[in-house]
């Protein structure tokens, strides 16, 4: 589901007694009815095998219909965005719900840029993992390692919005591009360690 927009109310009758359940009206006019509360009025759950005919949440960001083979992010077609913008127009778009303009660009591009190193013991993680260890599950365990390294990152972060989104993504890039390494045996090429510690 996308966002809801307000809709006249359904109506479940169990039993000859009635009850009123929402129905969101989503940004793409997709509909569906909130059964959130049905438990508490009703004492009765729904049955959805194969969970093929429910909708888990309401997004701001994406819409997906894939029976229609439709997926877009804040109002944009994913082939439009594939097509027409690159990665920082897209992240600045994910995180503030528009495109950016030409300062705005400027000013996540140079965030982006200032937090794309790692911190270097995190490096030494990549050496300890087996040679065939799925790229996926290095990057998950370097995602959650990241908060003791930068604790920064959990305080408020919604109040540094810009900040808190350019060091995860941007470090999300670094760390994906080790674990890209670490799979293909090619972690001896990275250049020689420094010592720093990245901001």
């Amino acid at each position: 589901m996308s966002k809801e927009k307000s809709a006249p109310d359904a109506t479940l009758t169990i039993e000859g007694k009635s009850y009123s359940l929402p129905i969101v009206c989503g940004t793409e006019n997709d509909r569906a009815i909130d059964i959130g509360s049905l438990l508490q009025q009703t004492g009765y759950t729904t049955l959805d095998p194969g969970y093929k005919n429910t909708a888990s949440c309401t997004s701001d960001i994406t819409f997906l219909d894939g029976k229609e083979g439709i997926l877009s992010y804040r109002g944009y077609a994913i082939e439009e965005l594939a097509e027409k913008c690159v990665f920082i127009e897209v992240a600045y778009l994910l995180v503030h719900g528009h495109l950016p303009n030409p300062t705005e660009y400027e000013h996540f591009r140079g965030l982006l840029n200032q937090f794309s190193l790692i911190h270097e013991d995190m490096i030494h993680f990549f050496d300890h993992f087996p040679p065939n260890s799925p790229p996926m599950t290095m990057l998950s365990v370097m995602v959650n390692s990241l908060s003791t390294y930068y604790p920064e990152m959990s305080d408020d972060p919604l109040k540094r919005l810009d900040l808190t989104a350019a060091r995860l993504i941007s470090k999300i890039r670094t760390i994906a591009a080790f674990s890209y390494k670490k799979v293909w045996g090619i972690l001896w090429s990275i250049p020689a360690r420094t010592g720093a510690i990245a901001p």
